[in-house]
């Protein structure tokens, strides 16, 4: 009876379901009728606006283009009568060569004629007005003077549904504005340009408008009565349906509680917790064993859904929605939830349900707390030694440390697998590199009898593909209660990369100290080279002024003592310029070149140096990418290689130039200062020398520093080549072993431009004097004296002055002509530059050469002289000399 009883009151239910659906979809589709009918008429509204603002905008064409024409003159009848309005205009009435009198008929006269056609022929009532009006019948009805009103305000368009009569008319205005054109007839009323004069309103009839609104609505309101029909049908289906299955459901729930019935004993004695849900999570049945596990009564459960018992943190409650919302879909769930107990305590509830009928459901419950938290607890266990990084293991405390446990994750440090270990199929101590065995082997045993709880190792291993790793590695002591070590137990992780970062820490850390080293010894270098240079100038200008000398012969007896002091000097000249560059203070002359070019342009001269007992082989790598430097360094680099390579080899040997090319990446930039990633050209110089020594390999790049005899080297070579190699952004490693030989490998960033060929400079024409007068300026004695005495003996005039200021006393006592001026750069109180731009003011055609101790490339580089100067490094040979002051009096002074 109670189902019978329930089937009809879902009968009941459902019949009144349909009724409100029905009422439903009538008031839907009369508010869409509606929406129609009412869209249409303002369709029919904005159709009718339209219409009246394109007739507005023919009647402003027409206006404009009448007042343009400056009006239109127009037969003389009763129709067109002449405007008064227009007497004080000269020609408003003419005679035609035939006799007949036309009259001016300005835009507004023409504008109410064209009106009074349109009312006529199209219906449409144009009305011309102002707010001032000339005429009476232009004055504006009540709507209109609302329009001009605003239009006053800056209103641009006014429309509106008005009734004319007794008939709907859609009203619009827009205003005239005065144009220059328009002054001719209305300056004479006040009006300017720019003024509003007034406004044009039109009125069209709605009536047509409406009707064919209405035609449009019949075939809609038609239109949704057929889907009005349509959904009562379909409505009334579905009630029919649901009736149907409604009976269906009443038959079967009166099967399943027989069913049920019989069942029940089984249920109340089950072990588990089983519940009877509905549709909506509602329980309507449970037995005694699910009221044990949530502390609930039967009647309060009856009460209650699944979400009043689900934890009421939002995670769990959406999961407990998730979980309802797939066996409402697929009939079956299984799932874990935390249930909240009548206490407030909670447990972990393992909840397997099947669908008994179409909305209702079984669940079978069983708490599972403890075991969910031993599962938790072992998870744990193997995440903290799968996961991490950290490789767990246990030695026994046996000869070659055997290996009773090893946690999973040892693959991927070892590259063996954990049975692997614990079969002992590889033995821990084979793993580790012999070279640390020992050492850990006695830390092992020398910790073990200190009797410490835990030490610490780090230590090198073998993967079986040959790659070595850095360990460390934490081992704590197990002892047995009397004090017997058991097990040791390892917790090791990866160290190379620390290890490596230490050791490229430790590179730079050095090469940071030794760059320092290099820049205080540069600077004094430069200071030396500076002053060596004056004092050299002294004696190679003495020295070439008497080899030299033509009013007194030199005698043959001092021919070869000034040919060997001359010679001296250039060497010591030349030891300067190495100190320059190794300090930096040479400019370079940076261009992209073929590095293989300037090797083959070298080995003529390379053969020539090296003798007849090494045997020199060069190997130039096929298309190699050029290289950006200075021509003149690179060779420089190849010439103290080889020089150094040949004195290693006095007995002779085998000596070979190689170039080729590598890309750098990261990690090999990062340990040498000015590297950087990309492509490198490799220049290589090896030997079959003696080799150097391994305490002098860290010292070899110092400058003076050498292990040749003395007299044999200035310690300045490797070092020069060091300089150059780190200013064009490279770097250099060298391999040697004592009595094996030499290799240095010198790395220099390729270009991706195009290499310029070298060109052979052309041969210097020979020395030759003059009679010009030259001031000569330096604040160094014998220098100065020297440079004077070798001019004077090629014919010209000279001037002596040891400062700037005695320079410029010579100059101004002097009434002659003063060609040239040269003079040192660096000099107390006035230089070199202040000088000549003082003397250039008293001399327009003043030429100038600069001298200095320093480079002077790196002079025009920081900006000392200018880029087009002129300047000379001392010691100044006697031809140089010559010919660069002959050179500069013929060329053309620059301004």
């Amino acid at each position: 009876m109670v189902e019978v009883g329930s089937a009809m009151g879902r009968a009941v239910y459902s019949s009144r379901y349909v009724l409100i659906l029905a009422l439903t979809w009538t008031a839907a589709v009369v508010v869409s009728l509606g929406w129609s009918h009412r869209s249409t008429k303002a369709g029919a509204f904005e159709q009718a606006r339209a219409a009246t603002r394109g007739a507005f905008y023919k009647e402003q064409a027409f206006w404009q283009w009448v007042a343009r024409h400056g009006g239109v003159y127009v037969p003389l009848t009763e129709q067109s009568p002449a405007s008064p309005y227009l007497s004080h205009i000269e020609d408003r009435d003419v005679v035609t060569p035939s006799g007949r009198v036309l009259t001016l008929a300005n835009p507004s006269y023409m504008t109410r004629q064209v009106h009074q056609v349109g009312v006529a022929e199209y219906g449409l009532h144009g009305h011309l007005t102002s707010l001032t009006p000339i005429r009476r019948e232009n004055a504006a009805d009540p709507w209109e003077m609302r329009a001009l009103e605003a239009f006053e305000r800056g209103e641009t368009e006014i429309s509106s549904v008005e009734t004319i009569g007794s008939e709907p008319y859609m009203r619009l205005m827009k205003p005239l504005v005065a144009g220059a054109h328009c002054l001719k007839c209305h300056a004479a009323h006040g009006y300017r340009e720019g003024d509003m004069l007034g406004g044009i309103s039109v009125s069209a009839s709605l009536t047509p408008y409406l009707a064919t609104a209405r035609s449009q609505m019949r075939p809609t309101a038609a239109g949704h009565a057929c889907v009005w029909l349509l959904g009562l049908l379909g409505l009334t289906l579905s009630h029919r349906r649901i009736q149907t299955r409604e009976n269906a459901r009443a038959r079967f729930e009166t099967a399943l509680g027989d069913s049920e019935e019989r069942h029940r004993t089984y249920v109340d004695n089950s072990p588990h917790g089983i519940y009877v849900v509905d549709e909506t999570g509602r329980y309507s049945d449970v037995n005694d064993a699910a009221c044990k596990l949530t502390g609930y009564s039967e009647a309060e459960l009856l009460s209650m859904s699944i979400s009043d018992l689900i934890a009421p943190d939002s995670d769990a409650q959406r999961r407990g929605r998730a979980t309802f919302e797939q066996l409402v879909r697929t009939g079956k769930m299984t799932c874990d939830l935390p249930i909240r107990r009548k206490d407030g305590s909670l447990f972990e509830m393992s909840i397997t349900t099947v669908k008994l009928s179409e909305d209702r459901y079984m669940a079978f419950a069983s708490d599972i707390t403890e075991s969910k938290r031993a599962e938790e607890k072992l998870q744990r266990e193997r995440r903290l030694f799968m996961g991490g990084p950290v490789v767990v293991f246990r030695w026994v405390n046996a000869p070659g440390w055997p290996v009773e446990y090893v946690s999973p994750n040892v693959i991927d440090l070892f590259g063996h697998s954990s049975e692997d270990f614990i079969t002992g199929r590889v033995p821990y101590a084979d793993v580790v590199h012999g070279d640390d065995l020992d050492r850990i082997a006695a830390e092992v045993a020398e910790h073990s009898a200190a009797g410490v709880a835990c030490f610490e190792q780090e230590y090198r291993i073998n993967l079986p593909g040959g790659e070595v790793r850095w360990l460390y590695d934490f081992t704590v002591l197990n002892r047995d209660q009397a004090g017997v070590i058991t097990h040791y137990d390892g917790y090791v992780l990866d160290a190379t990369e620390r290890k490596r970062a230490e050791e490229q820490r430790r590179q730079l850390e050095e090469q940071l100290r030794h760059n320092q080293k290099m820049e205080a010894i540069g600077q004094l270098a430069a200071g030396v080279a500076h002053e060596f240079n004056n004092l050299i100038a002294g004696v190679l200008g003495n020295a070439e002024l008497l080899l030299h000398s033509r009013e007194h012969e030199t005698p043959d007896a001092f021919k070869q003592p000034l040919a060997d002091i001359v010679t001296s000097g250039q060497r010591a000249a030349k030891l300067t310029r190495q100190l320059l560059t190794f300090s930096r203070r040479e400019v370079i002359n940076v261009a992209i070149m073929d590095l293989n070019q300037v090797v083959s342009d070298a080995e003529r001269l390379l053969r020539s140096m090296i003798g007849d007992h090494i045997v020199l082989e060069t190997a130039l790598a096929a298309d190699l990418k050029p290289i950006q430097a200075d021509a003149g360094e690179v060779e420089q680099i190849i010439m103290n290689l080889v020089i150094n390579a040949r004195d290693a080899m006095p007995e002779g040997g085998m000596l070979s130039v190689r170039t080729g090319e590598v890309v750098i990446d990261e990690r090999q930039a990062s340990v040498h200062a000015k590297a950087q990633p990309g492509p490198h050209a490799v220049l290589s110089v090896i030997d079959t020398g003696s080799g150097i020594p391994e305490e002098h390999l860290d010292r070899i790049f110092e400058p003076f520093f050498t292990t040749k005899a003395i007299g044999q080297g200035t310690g300045l070579g490797l070092s020069t080549v060091f300089a150059i190699v780190g200013r064009a952004g490279g770097y250099i490693e060298v391999d040697s072993q004592p009595g094996g030989g030499t290799s240095f490998h010198v790395y220099l960033p390729q270009s991706d431009g195009t290499a310029i060929p070298t060109v052979e400079a052309s041969s210097v024409e020979a020395c030759v004097g003059g009679s010009e007068t030259i001031l000569v300026c330096d604040d160094e004695d014998i220098v100065g004296q020297v440079i004077a005495q070798l001019l004077q003996s090629a014919g010209y005039t000279v001037l002596l002055a040891d400062s700037g200021a005695r320079a410029l006393a010579l100059a101004a006592s002097r009434p002659g002509k003063i060609a040239l001026l040269l003079t040192d750069v660096a000099m107390p109180e006035m230089n070199g530059c202040e000088l000549a731009e003082r003397l250039g003011r008293q001399y327009a055609d003043l030429r100038v050469i600069y001298m200095s101790g320093s480079d002077p490339g790196a002079l025009k580089a920081d900006g000392s002289i200018g880029a087009g100067d002129v300047a000379l490094q001392k010691p100044i040979s006697r031809d140089a000399l010559l010919r660069n002051v002959r050179e500069v009096m013929q060329s053309p002074r620059l301004p």
